[in-house]
């Protein structure tokens, strides 16, 4: 970012509005839009290809790019999540009707083995099944022809930060793709491809897709900023402060279209704003707000 684009120039700020929308905010901002975003788009492509073909896929990108968020998207995770412990499958506390798993996300942790990891993708297997069994008998007892609106069965299970995984855990990967005849993606930064797909000859001949997860566009930032202050009352028309075609040159310059930067970027303007009383973004806001991120 040119920090000479963001020095003040004395914009008058108005301090008579309190950002009062802002008063016991406990959630981040919202990223509802990004599921229109080629880089999303691209992913959920790769990932039906996948369910239809039942091959395993590579998807990697640097950090922050959305693919997790892509992922548990794409899974519903949000949703189903909650419904998974330990013990077995829980009712959902507002009492509405369980959601129909058909996808299964696995993220293991930094010192998983391999033992860890057929445990654990074997125990979720099994939860989301049973899942999809109550669920199933639901929709059952709630049709009224008597038919399943659903199918059985799972069809995909993406895992995510494969390139943490070592030679003895990719081979239990394929073991598991192996044993459930499932789409798998696998998940990862570029390291992915050159750690697993050019050294493991076994891995390499089940994979029909290999693509990257890009960055988003200046115009996917622009359409994107608006969503991100949705129930925010922020100017962004005003003559006051910056307009919304120079924040997205801000925030696409000072980020590169990476999506988790953008997040963080954006909230932190977001808490200047708060600690300001204001509703106004301005060059110092913005300056102050890519100060913290320390984006130099």
């Amino acid at each position: 970012m040119d920090e000479r684009s963001l020095v003040p120039k004395e914009r008058i700020v108005s301090q008579k509005k309190e950002l009062r929308c802002f008063e016991g905010r406990d959630e981040t901002l919202p990223i509802s839009s990004f599921v229109q975003t080629k880089p999303y788009q691209d992913f959920v492509q790769c990932c039906d290809s996948c369910r239809r073909f039942r091959y395993v896929a590579m998807s990697y990108g640097p950090a922050g790019v959305g693919k997790t968020i892509g992922a548990r998207l794409y899974a519903g995770w949000d949703e189903i999540e909650p419904l998974l412990t330990r013990r077995g499958v829980r009712m959902p506390v507002d009492g509405t009707m369980r959601p129909y798993p058909r996808v299964a996300l696995y993220t293991p942790g930094r010192t998983v083995s391999a033992k860890q990891i057929e445990n654990d993708v074997v125990l979720l297997m099994w939860s989301l099944q049973n899942l999809g069994k109550i669920s199933l008998h639901e929709h059952l007892e709630a049709s009224v022809a008597g038919e399943a609106a659903v199918s059985e069965g799972l069809e995909l299970l993406i895992i995510d930060n494969v390139h943490r995984l070592d030679v003895v855990c990719m081979d239990v990967v394929q073991d598991l793709y192996d044993r459930y005849r499932i789409g798998v993606v696998l998940l990862g930064s570029e390291v992915l491809v050159e750690k697993h797909l050019k050294r493991l000859e076994h891995l390499r001949v089940r994979v029909g897709d290999v693509r990257p997860f890009g960055v988003l566009s200046r115009d996917e930032v622009k359409a994107m900023i608006p969503h991100l202050l949705q129930g925010l009352s922020i100017d962004l028309q005003g003559q006051q402060g910056l307009s919304l075609e120079q924040l997205t040159e801000e925030m696409y310059h000072a980020t590169n279209g990476n999506l988790g930067l953008i997040r963080h970027f954006m909230t932190q303007i977001v808490i200047v704003l708060q600690d300001k009383k204001t509703e106004i973004i301005t060059d110092a806001i913005v300056y102050k707000a890519y100060a913290k991120l320390r984006m130099e």
